[in-house]
């Protein structure tokens, strides 16, 4: 685990961390499968998955696919909107229906002990709908009166990406990667929203649109090595984009991205080391004819001292860059309400992050423990800017100011040797932004445990985070939690019986001069659920080796989910 990235994976947004893998061959084919599937009995929610592996000393092949759904997962609702001189409140009910099926293929060849070939396609597609009905009260200065309202939203979401890497040996120390990546997306959201007042007829909103986005990226990279001195990689990230949105109007993305980097690594073998690394992010974007051209400079330090066999501090300080969501940028209304419009702003800039983490990693037999802080300044920041006109409130976006957050977070992991072992970071975090409505504290936990004794096994795991904040909203989420309690069968089968809460609530709140609201959800669905599944693993036998063999991950993120709210 490289827990620090150097600039070369900064190009990625989000990256934080890079996981590199050693893995064992054999030069007979290998095979392994692996089915398994998990069900709630009242059929409101299932997840199944499976895998097939086959490896050789010179190739490799594999298939995985998952698939999850959640059938009328119902929930109950309440809150209010008061925009100063009109105050909304009600209460509903909420019913979701969601289908994804994501499968990934890919392996990797070596042609010659000096060419390898490394592939892989994904595809994605999730289908997702939301309904709800609402009733409450309206009151202003003439009175109260009552209203109902229906709101439907829906999306259609299919991805496509492919993949293709080369990678040269020159020597042990010297290395030529080019890699061509291309990515394609469909988004169909759609909804409508109906009310019906006591002295009015009613109102009806539709939205139907259409977003095309195509993505094409070519890499390069090379590194070499002075043997126990210095290692160094050089490399550029040649990036393309466009999107087309359609709803009554039309709306045209572009960008073209040049991102060039080196990297420069200690390699002798003394307490301190440290990366170097420097990253040019060149940009050109046409939003519908609004043009902007930027350049960030993305530089990224990694600093380790190891004072004892166990224990290591280290410093990492970096700067990227994160785009604007595609709601940020598309400048056609996204809301159905009739109290409430949202348009992006397309002459927005990214946001960029400028990022410093101290911490301490302590690795004994059977026990790690990584205190750390880590502090963000982000410049550029995308704010919400809000104003009532009547009774609707309007909101688009800018870049107006900056934000600070500070992290405190442990992690540790007990080692229980053929028993299991258990994982926990706790951390927590303070925002500050200007002007900013609610206070900017959160803390979480994320967890796993795993135990196992000769046929029975347990994994436990939970993850929660309770609050997140903009200048002017709040959320907070309940956790996601699942013990699952396994029984391995003969012949590779095992049957597992689970308990599932997952993130059963949820609450947003909103202040903003005199416009402020309140929605809170309840998925009553979610609570507790009982899931049963049963899995079968089969691998033939063969006597493996070690090989270096590579995985090719699609990397690209997609900010360009587009939903009607």
């Amino acid at each position: 685990m490289i827990e620090n990235a150097s600039s070369r994976y900064l190009a990625e947004e989000g990256v934080t961390s890079v996981i590199n893998f050693r893995v064992k061959r054999s030069p007979q084919l290998a095979q392994t499968v692996n089915v398994w599937g998990r069900q709630i009995p009242n059929g409101k929610f299932g997840i199944y998955g499976g895998n097939y592996q086959a490896e050789k000393a010179n190739l490799s092949f594999y298939l995985n696919g998952q698939l999850f759904y959640f059938h009328h997962d119902d929930g109950e609702r309440e809150g209010w909107s008061d925009s100063g001189n009109l105050l909304r409140q009600f209460t509903g009910t909420r019913r979701y229906n969601a289908t994804n099926l994501n499968l990934n293929a890919g392996g990797d060849w070596l042609a010659t002990e000096k060419d390898q070939l490394i592939y892989s396609v994904t595809f994605n597609a999730n289908l997702a709908e939301n309904y709800t009905d609402d009733q409450g009260t309206l009151t202003d200065q003439l009175g109260e009166r009552t209203y109902t309202a229906s709101n439907y939203l829906h999306r259609n979401y299919f991805m496509g990406s492919y993949n293709a890497q080369y990678r040269h040996t020159f020597t042990s120390s010297r290395h030529l990667e080019l890699t061509a990546r291309a990515n394609h997306y469909n988004t169909s959201p759609e909804g409508w929203r109906e009310e019906w007042r006591s002295e009015q007829n009613g109102y009806r909103n539709e939205i139907r649109m259409e977003n095309r986005r195509q993505v094409f990226r070519l890499e390069g990279n090379y590194d070499f090595a002075l043997p126990e001195r210095l290692a160094f990689n050089v490399g550029m990230n040649a990036y393309y984009q466009q999107a087309r949105i359609a709803d009554v109007t039309r709306f045209d993305y572009k960008e073209g991205r040049e991102y060039l980097y080196a990297d420069m690594r200690s390699l002798a073998k003394r307490p301190f080391s440290y990366t170097l690394s420097v990253g040019l992010d060149i940009v050109t974007r046409d939003a519908s004819d609004a043009r902007k051209s930027y350049v960030n400079f993305l530089p990224a330090v990694n600093l380790a001292y190891k004072v004892s066999p166990s224990g290591t501090f280290r410093l990492a300080l970096n700067r990227q860059r994160t785009s604007p969501e595609l709601n940020a940028l598309n400048p056609l209304n996204t809301s159905t309400d009739s109290l409430y419009v949202t348009e992006g702003n397309p002459y927005l800039l990214p946001e960029v992050s400028n990022r410093a983490t101290l911490s301490f990693a302590w690795n004994g037999k059977a026990v790690y423990l990584q205190p750390g802080i880590t502090y963000t300044y982000i410049e550029d920041r995308i704010l919400p800017i809000d104003f009532v006109e009547g009774d609707v409130y309007h909101r688009t976006y800018h870049n107006l100011g900056h934000a600070e957050t500070w992290r405190f977070s442990l992690t540790g992991r007990i080692n229980l040797g053929q028993y299991g072992n258990i994982n926990v970071t706790p951390f927590f975090q303070r925002s500050i932004i200007p002007d900013m409505a609610f206070g900017g504290n959160a803390w979480g936990v994320s967890s796993n445990l795993y135990l196992s004794y000769k046929r029975l096994y347990l994994n436990a795991m939970i993850n929660y985070t309770s609050d997140l904040y903009t200048q002017t909203t709040h959320q907070r989420s309940a956790a996601m939690t699942d013990a699952t309690l396994g029984w391995s069968l003969p012949k590779g089968w095992s049957l597992t019986f689970s308990l599932r809460d997952n993130m059963a609530g949820a609450e947003s709140w909103t202040q903003d001069g005199t416009y402020s609201s309140y929605v809170k959800t309840d998925f009553k669905d979610r609570h507790w659920t009982p899931m049963v599944g049963l899995s079968y693993y089969f691998q033939n036998k063969v006597t493996f080796k070690q090989r270096n063999k590579k995985q090719l991950r699609d990397e690209e993120k997609d900010s360009f989910k587009m939903s009607v709210e």
